[in-house]
């Protein structure tokens, strides 16, 4: 699943990325310039997750399994920088900076300590489908990943509760169906973490944890498939309705 599904996702990252950077030339805007940082962060985390790339970057920086805190990290940073999207929105500038600080401090600690317990696990054999699930149960590992989802979870409930906030202050439909959409997009991130937790808990148990791996990879997938669509759709939303409009009036 993953060299099929990751793949995909990572392409429509990349479209998304430069269907926004072809806005940022015409508009230039903080907002814009954060919601493609966010797309090439998504991005570069499907990319990185491929395990054709994986196995690559892994024999090119010669630590084994380094992608996966290469990617799980990405995913910490993408997911912080939509909060500081919507925080442009909802805020001025000066307020919006001023909340955005404590946020980026939270979140380097949390990716520090990653760091720190990813590089005193002991190194495993590269698995690039299924190295959450299989190294779950190693103390500092699961440690990890405990830690990656609590800080993932946290950041997802953030950004539902940011965008239900919006979602009620804004007056422009197709914003409000992006956001909405994207809500939903988070709501599967929190099913990824459920998964990760099962892999962890299971794992310490001595239970198979490899036979409900499918959801946290059907969670991360659709829920990033979900931002995309309502991150782009105040874009190309609005063009959807003057299109149809242009029709009815043809028919007319």
């Amino acid at each position: 699943m993953n060299s099929i599904l990751y793949p995909l996702c990572a392409v429509l990252a990349c479209l998304a990325a430069f269907y926004e950077l072809l806005r940022l030339r015409r508009q230039p805007d903080a907002s814009l310039i954060t919601l493609c940082a966010a797309f090439v962060l998504l991005a570069a985390t499907f990319i990185i997750s491929t395990p054709a790339v994986w196995l690559r970057i892994d024999r090119l920086v010669g630590y084994p399994n380094i992608s996966a805190l290469l990617s799980q990290g990405s995913v910490i940073i993408f997911t912080a920088t939509l909060q500081v999207l919507l925080l442009l929105w909802l805020n001025p500038p000066e307020i919006a900076w001023a909340k955005i600080r404590p946020r980026f401090l939270a979140f380097s600690v949390a990716l520090a300590a990653m760091i720190t317990l990813f590089l005193l696990a002991p190194t495993a054999p590269e698995n690039p489908t299924e190295f959450a699930a299989s190294n779950a149960g190693q103390p500092y590992y699961a440690a990890y990943l405990l830690l990656y989802v609590a800080a993932f979870a946290a950041l997802q409930i953030e950004v539902i509760r940011l965008c239900v906030r919006y979602a009620r202050l804004c007056d422009r439909p197709w914003l409000r169906r992006g956001l909405r959409t994207a809500t939903a997009g988070a709501a599967f991130g929190l099913v990824y973490c459920l998964g990760r937790t099962a892999d962890v808990v299971g794992a310490l148990s001595g239970l198979n944890v490899d036979k409900w791996e499918t959801v946290p990879r059907l969670g991360a997938g659709g829920g990033e498939i979900l931002y995309l669509i309502g991150w782009t759709m105040p874009a190309w939303g609005p063009r959807l309705s003057a299109a149809q409009a242009w029709m009815a009036n043809y028919r007319a």
